[in-house]
């Protein structure tokens, strides 16, 4: 009996975590392409280096509300990127967002988001919400359900319903946290 209680206290105890060996890509190595529409109208389109997205935001502009504030200089891991010129979205309007990232030691391309909608907006933070489901290499069969979440950050708005966005943010968080394992997690898209 003594045999099965050992057996079941090692595999019944909890596991660290475990470190992550360092990942094979760099934000140097790594171009995104993010484009941003409305009713067929081009609202953004850039190369984005990922050096820029790792960088972020360094200062929030003035207006914005705390709660975005809050947000964006809070310890989570998170991508940004101010948008220069900004550009206004009345509410009522239809936005979509492609995202695709480029290698440049392998000039392979990988798509994270395609032609999401932007259909949920978070008027307590201020974000337009799209996300997609990541595309994995066959070489891991068992990984799915994973989303990429690219956020429309902007200022307050009046009585007239329109968004004057400052900033975009892509995510991973239902499975990255940190640096490493943002990395880790766009190595193993589906590469072209």
């Amino acid at each position: 009996m003594s045999s099965y209680h050992k057996l079941f206290q090692t595999f019944s105890k909890r596991h660290h975590r475990r470190t992550l060996l360092p990942p094979r890509l760099s934000f140097d190595d790594l171009e995104f392409y993010i484009d941003l529409w409305s009713e067929e109208r081009l609202l953004l389109s850039e190369v984005v280096p990922g050096s820029v997205l790792r960088t972020g935001i360094k200062s929030p502009p003035p207006g914005i509300c705390d709660m975005l504030r809050i947000h964006l200089e809070g310890p989570d891991y998170k991508m940004t990127m101010p948008v220069e010129p900004r550009f206004t979205i009345p509410l009522s309007q239809t936005v979509v967002v492609s995202v695709l990232v480029g290698r440049k030691d392998t000039n392979k391309i990988a798509c994270i988001v395609s032609k999401s909608l932007f259909d949920y907006v978070d008027a307590s933070s201020f974000r337009a919400l799209a996300f997609d489901y990541l595309d994995f290499s066959p070489v891991y069969p068992f990984v799915s359900g994973i989303r990429a979440w690219v956020s429309l950050l902007f200022m307050e708005y009046g009585n007239d319903r329109v968004i004057d966005v400052f900033g975009i943010e892509l995510d991973f968080c239902d499975a990255a946290s940190s640096e490493d394992e943002v990395l880790w997690l766009l190595d193993m898209l589906d590469w072209k």
